[in-house]
Parts: structure tokens; sequence; C-alpha cells
């Protein structure tokens, strides 16, 4: 079974969409399209559903196969064909090292012990809140300190009801409702 591996970096440089990232084998090969099926991390084909199953040109295909994924294969015993090893080899002669686009956000107060990403999402979250006039009202009214207690305390996890709202978009529906009523 010859199988091949779609990284988001080549689907990104050969235009491919996003599921085209995974494991695949190669079912079938046509003049003009490869067909390519899902196979699951322990080497299983993925259910027949339209999303497992993924027509390639052969000008898409030629330029994924120099990067070509090899796999030991073996008979089990209820007859599944499962996987034993992979051997991936990929072309790194100009290695890529990205660093991050965006600054640690500092929080003032130590005991707000939030990660990285969810003081990102904060941030943005208060960006957006003062390009609003009701919210930015909320903002001047309490402080941003306040108003950041208040967001880590909606969106945890552990609250009765649990979150509140986990994206931008829902929470400014929260805040400007809060706005509207006074309930802050």
């Amino acid at each position: 079974m010859k199988t091949i591996t779609i990284t988001e970096d080549q689907a990104n440089r050969h235009n491919l969409p996003a599921r085209a990232i995974g494991y695949w084998a190669i079912v079938e090969s046509t003049e003009k399209y490869t067909v390519l099926h899902k196979l699951k991390k322990d080497g299983r084909f993925g259910s027949n559903r339209a999303n497992n199953i993924f027509k390639l040109s052969n000008s898409n295909m030629a330029k994924l196969e120099a990067n070509d994924e090899k796999l030991l294969t073996a008979k089990a015993s209820n007859g599944e064909t499962v996987v034993i090893a992979r051997m991936h080899t990929e072309d790194i002669s100009d290695p890529i090292v990205e660093k991050p686009t965006q600054p640690n956000i500092k929080m003032e107060d130590e005991l707000q012990r939030i990660g990285t990403r969810k003081s990102r999402w904060i941030a943005e979250l208060i960006a957006e809140m003062k390009q609003e006039p009701f919210t930015l009202q909320i903002i001047e009214k309490l402080g941003e300190t306040t108003i950041t207690d208040k967001i880590i305390a909606d969106t945890n996890p552990s609250r009765l009801g649990g979150k509140l709202y986990s994206s931008i978009s829902s929470a400014m529906k929260v805040w400007n409702t809060r706005a509207k009523r006074g309930d802050f």
C-alpha cells in the first residue's frame, strides 16, 4: 500500500484545501487524477464519507511525491492491515523557523495565572470593546482590570452553567446586552 502525508506547509505551498492535510493512501490513479483515501493514525482507512476521499490532479501529486512517506504494514489477526512503522522523508533544504508575530501579553495581577493564548484573546476582546460605544462606557466606568476579572470569571469552564462565551462575537453580544440592561 503506497501512502503519502500532506503537511500544512505543503498544502499552503501547493494551494490545496485544508482538508487535504493528513495521512492518505493512494487508492487509484488515472491519467488525470489520483484518488486518495484518508488513513487513521493506526493505518486503517477512514470511513467512506466524501471528506475522507480526495481527488488530486497528477501535476500536484508529482510535486508531493518527493515528500513521500513509506509505511511498514502487517496483517492483524482480524484481517485488517495495520501500520507498524512510518518512514517519512521530506526535503529540508530550506528550513524555516517562524517567530511569533505577537509579543506575550503581561497581566498586571499575578493572581490571574492565565496562558498566553487566553491573555491575547482577552486583549483582543477589550480592544474590540473599545470600538463600540456601549462597551466603551463599561470600560470607562469599571476599568480594564475589573473587566478582565469579569471576562476570566465568565470564561471559566468550572463556572456554574459552563462558559458564558468562548468567541469574541458571542462575548460582544453578552457585553452589549449587559450595557443595555445596566447589569455590570
